[in-house]
């Protein structure tokens, strides 16, 4: 009975990625243009004509260079797809969906990765706590890079935490098969060394040669020796002075070398450099591993490699990590977690397995994220300088009072997560962490013994932001990637009322008590679901003029949508924001400006001016002007329309 349980639950999970995805195709439409989406088209358009080779990896529109493209060529390609075979969507409904199928990922990571602290059942519904947040909910659609970021991270971790279980299997000897395996290891040992002597001096120094050739491309490559070592040798060979087999190769492949100048090879090398570079160690890795299993025979740890499916499962988890950090640098701490997780369950043979996740996880981040072709290391040190110290001057607003992002209160942080997710969620994660924390104290076991990486996963970035106290704006989108631990905490009191309460009717008034409240409000707010405020500040309408409502101006598509209707011909428009945001939504006969101040309204005089509630102006500008509609949800105005008099 309980695997017939165990079967459902996975089945119920695919069952509610299904019913999201059945949901995202429905209301895909319904959301506002933001102001990051044009530019991550853009950068996903940029990295392509990189990849073609006529585009320098680091031109690229604004900063988007120092965050991996990784995503936005997936949204890019789907979101091509999805125009084609739904003729009635734009651009952005495509890519709305596109953002969206990150969230449902997230969902199914989440009870991937809670199945390794409670049992299934708990771990399906923290996975339906997940999905009903209506914070999570509304970026999903809108976000190009937090919410793809925050999924990204906990499927790594998802994936990583099922590796290292599988290792695990396989280890659990007893005293008795410790002693036999440790005198078995000093054999095999011994074995090999003399299968070392007894190999061939040609065998023995192949693989010396092997194994100094893939150190020397590895360093080399990184410290950019590699890249100057090539540009020196083009520049030779284009002067006719290299060794003449050099020189005869570089005029068999370029005819006209005598009329191109240099510069144009060089620019060439740039591009090929790196992607012959990876040819290169992946053939010497290769050759490298095979006469490793050649010298030593079958019964080395790489001739094993392939044997096992915990391998498979590794590769996985090392492919989702570098997709992770082709998106945003910040991945590396969930390739952190998953080697702390893996030395956990396997720390006396850890090495080799590290070493693989590693090596895949990296070759697939340079892969996919051409900034870091020419200088890997400096250019992903620069792009993680920049994560922790962005330079972002534009202002916030925090409880009525308006900051610059570094002057922020300490406080900003905790608060707005206490405040952003349902009461369920606040009280669960509350009783689960003090839980977790008492058990500890009274020397009972921790979950799967890994709820350690977990704790860590939340605590590190909230100490971080304490110590460093990084500019934070928009709230904390910036690290909605933290939050995936609250709900398995939360999972942790779930568990036990799971297992005091046996009672169907029961358990589903427990499930439907705790999901309600998100979906109560998803249904509310939408399509403005992500500036959700819980019942400690009174919803939505307590929050307003006191924290951040629309930061993102997706409202204004609403607000031009309404004046497409009541709006007479030719009609002009002001709006504040950004009235880029307004103009694909408008009728063609509209004429539309930006506004930023009163003096902008009385020079333009236009006819309507849109407002949205960014840093409050709902309450403040304009207000003497005749209020002629009004876009509000949960007792907040999200956007107000005042006619120009």
């Amino acid at each position: 009975m309980s695997g017939l349980l165990r079967n459902w639950c996975d089945a119920g999970i695919l069952l509610i990625a299904t019913l999201l995805l059945v949901l995202g195709l429905s209301i895909a439409d319904d959301y506002g243009r933001i102001v990051d989406e044009p530019l991550h088209r853009t950068y996903a358009l940029q990295t392509l004509e990189v990849y073609a080779g006529v585009r320098e990896p680091a031109d690229t529109v604004l900063n988007l260079r120092y965050y991996g493209p990784a995503f936005s060529l997936f949204s890019l390609g789907l979101a091509s797809v999805l125009q084609r075979v739904i003729v009635s969507w734009d651009v952005d409904a495509a890519w709305h969906f596109a953002n969206f199928t990150s969230y449902i990922a997230a969902v199914v990571s989440l009870y991937v990765l809670g199945t390794h602290f409670v049992k299934k059942p708990v771990a399906l519904v923290a996975s339906l706590l997940f999905a009903s947040q209506p914070l999570f909910f509304g970026h999903a659609f809108i976000n190009p890079k937090d919410t793809p970021f925050m999924s990204a991270f906990l499927a790594t971790v998802a994936m990583g935490y099922t590796a290292a279980r599988a290792f695990s299997a396989e280890q659990a000897p007893t005293q008795v098969e410790a002693q036999r395996n440790a005198s078995s290891r000093s054999a095999k040992l011994s074995a090999a060394r003399q299968r070392f002597h007894k190999a061939s001096i040609f065998a023995r120094v192949s693989l010396l040669l092997a194994i100094i050739s893939l150190i020397w491309l590895g360093v080399g490559f990184l410290n950019g020796a590699v890249a100057r070592t090539a540009e020196r040798l083009l520049s030779m060979a284009h002067a006719g002075t290299a060794w003449r087999p050099i020189v005869l190769l570089f005029q068999s492949l370029a005819e006209d070398h005598w009329k191109t100048p240099l510069e144009a090879y060089v620019y060439k090398l740039h591009f090929l450099l790196p992607w012959l570079s990876l040819l290169l160690f992946a053939v010497v890795l290769l050759l490298t591993l095979y006469l490793i299993a050649r010298v030593f025979g079958n019964g080395s740890p790489i001739a094993q490699l392939g044997r096992n499916r915990r391998w498979a499962y590794l590769t996985v988890a090392a492919l989702f990590l570098g997709v992770t950090v082709s998106i945003r640098v910040g991945g590396l701490f969930a390739g952190i977690l998953v080697v702390l997780r893996i030395i956990g369950v396997r720390w006396k043979r850890a090495f080799l397995p590290i070493l693989y996740y590693g090596l895949v996880a990296a070759t697939t981040t340079y892969a996919s994220w051409p900034f870091l072709w020419e200088r890997p290391i400096s250019n992903l040190m620069e792009a993680a300088r920049l994560t922790i110290d962005f330079p972002h001057r534009g202002l916030t607003l925090y409880r009525g009072e308006i900051y610059l992002p570094g002057q922020l209160p300490l406080d900003y942080l905790p608060r707005l997560i206490l405040i952003q997710f349902t009461e369920p969620v606040i009280l669960l994660g509350i009783v689960g962490a003090l839980l977790v924390i008492s058990r500890s104290i009274r020397g009972r076991r921790i979950p799967a013994g890994g709820m350690v990486g977990i704790l860590l996963w939340l605590a590190i970035p909230m100490a971080t932001y304490f110590a460093l106290r990084p500019p934070l704006y928009d709230n904390f989108r910036q690290l909605l990637f933290i939050t995936p631990p609250v709900f398995l905490l939360s999972a942790e009191p779930l568990e036990d009322l799971w297992g005091r309460i046996r009672a169907v009717p029961m358990r589903a008034a427990i499930v439907i008590a705790v999901i309600g409240p998100g979906v109560y409000a998803i249904v509310g707010l939408h399509p403005d679901e992500y500036v959700y405020y819980n019942r400690l500040v009174g919803g939505a309408g307590g929050a307003q003029g006191y924290y951040e409502m629309d930061y993102w101006a997706a409202s204004t598509r609403e607000a031009i949508e309404y004046l497409n209707s009541i709006a007479p011909e030719g009609a002009s428009v002001g709006v504040w924001p950004y009235e880029f945001l307004a103009e694909p939504f408008a009728r063609d006969d509209l004429q539309i400006y930006l506004v930023e101040t009163v003096r902008d309204v009385t020079r333009l005089q236009p006819q309507y001016i849109i407002v949205v509630d960014r840093l409050g102006y709902v309450s403040t500008f304009l207000l003497d002007m005749p209020l002629v509609h009004s876009i509000g949800h949960g007792g907040a105005r999200i956007a107000v329309i005042r006619r120009f008099e």
